[in-house]
């Protein structure tokens, strides 16, 4: 027990030092931020799980009563009748007593034919009922409340990979911006050089080759330039795009520090891949399939209902303190055969589970790889990084010595370009791999959290 707590505060501590690391950027914070508030897809995934919260209250509120209004009114002419001979029966009786009493106390009356489809007959009743056993109900709540859950570790693994796409599209923009700043402050050196070489000319010191080499320099870097220009605008569209933003809007820049590797002399403590979103997701889609087998397995339990109906029926015309009625009962429904279906779908509910297991076992050997490839490339461009830093000051303390030399004439034009190019390149490498270092940062905060 206290190896999994002094584990389980590493990660802690791992964790916090990783977000630390972005943390200080209360700028790309904030694109993060904006973009997990705006983007369409994320947008509609949160939607979806106040969905299935909504679908959950449903499901909760199965076992609650229900009452309901239902009225008839029917009018009929013509049809099926009966013949009630009441006068035949009733009217020589009455003669009879008329005579006895010397009155017209009895009147005579008429036969009677009676429609058997009511004419001007109203029924109308209030219906209450409720279930008293329905094994459904749970298993609809129990559903539900997986679903939900489902859908909200949807939403955190949405969330997480927007954010792992905000983050190296930024960087990507602050990589073309380095470029450009690489390549201009290569193009004054180049002018400045182009100034020098002039100045040489005019005082016979060289000819016009240096010259004609700064022009061809000047344009090849112009070309680089522009390419790195064009990275840039395309970098911000897919940046802003994430955002949902207008394509051209502007990007703030934030100062980027070199990337700190006490995380990685730590990486033995970061935890597998059986706790990341993806396979709860799995786990959680398991749990909702065995209660759908559950539910193929209940087929054979009865469903019990409770009904009472408060109503009034009758004729409009002759309505009397006998229409008003209570009616109640109970409501038995029990399947007995359906020809072997619900077998089958335990069937197939048990071949969907296999699935869902070959799935999990297949998803974590994947995303362990992913947590494996992410540390072993951080590793190698950090190691790359530290060897370019070297080489980096090692080209720029060799072309300020060139530079020197080719001054006052010592060294020649070509020894300068060449000083130039290797401090050029090696600034646009050290830029490059600054950048996949973050990348690579990013990479194994969506791998591993």
């Amino acid at each position: 027990m206290v190896n999994k707590i002094t584990r389980l505060l590493l990660y802690t501590l791992l964790l916090g030092g990783m977000l630390e690391l972005h943390a200080q950027h209360a700028i790309l914070d904030a694109y993060v931020q904006e973009g997990l508030a705006n983007h369409p897809a994320l947008r509609e995934a949160r939607l979806q799980s106040q969905a299935e919260q909504t679908s959950l209250a449903m499901a909760e509120r199965m076992h609650y009563p229900s009452v309901g209004l239902q009225s008839t009114y029917t009018w009929a002419a013509g049809g099926r009748a009966i013949d009630l001979p009441i006068g035949d029966l009733l009217n020589p009786v009455y003669n009879a007593l008329n005579e006895i009493t010397q009155s017209e106390q009895f009147p005579m009356v008429e036969n009677v034919r009676e429609l058997f489809a009511p004419r001007n007959f109203l029924d109308v009743k209030v219906r209450a009922s409720a279930p008293i056993i329905n094994p459904d109900i749970r298993l609809g709540r129990q559903a539900g409340q997986e679903r939900v859950s489902l859908q909200a570790l949807e939403v955190a693994k949405q969330e997480r990979d927007l954010g792992y796409q905000i983050k190296g599209a930024y960087y990507s923009y602050l990589q073309a911006t380095e470029a450009i700043r690489i390549y201009e402050t290569a193009q004054e050196l180049v002018r400045e050089n182009y100034r020098v070489s002039e100045a040489l000319l005019r005082n016979d010191k060289i000819n016009e080759a240096p010259l004609l080499r700064a022009r061809a320099e000047l344009a090849g870097i112009a070309s680089e330039l522009l390419s790195a220009q064009r990275q840039q605008k395309n970098a911000a569209s897919f940046f802003n795009t994430l955002l949902n933003k207008p394509l051209d809007s502007p990007i703030s820049l934030a100062s980027l520090p070199s990337p700190d590797s006490v995380w990685l002399q730590q990486s033995a403590l970061l935890p597998d891949a059986s706790g990341l979103t993806e396979i709860k997701q799995i786990d959680q889609a398991y749990r909702l399939n065995q209660l759908s087998k559950t539910q193929a397995e209940n087929y054979l339990k009865p469903r019990l209902n409770v009904f009472v109906d408060l109503g009034a029926q009758g004729r409009l015309d002759a309505l009397s303190s006998d229409a008003p009625y209570v009616l109640a009962g109970l409501q038995l429904e029990w399947n007995i055969w359906n020809g072997g279906r619900n077998k089958l779908q335990t069937q197939l509910a048990d071949i969907a589970g296999e699935q869902l297991q070959a799935r999990r076992e297949a998803l974590n050997q994947q995303l362990s790889l992913r947590q494996q490839v992410s540390l072993e490339d951080a590793r190698a461009d950090f190691a790359a990084l530290q060897a370019i830093k070297e080489e980096v000051l090692a080209a720029q303390t060799y072309f300020q010595l060139i530079e020197r030399s080719y001054r006052q004439d010592v060294s020649s034009y070509l020894e300068l370009v060449d000083a130039r190019t290797q401090l050029t390149q090696a600034q646009l490498k050290l830029s490059l791999k600054q950048y996949d270092l973050w990348k690579q940062l990013a990479a194994i905060e969506r791998a591993f959290f």
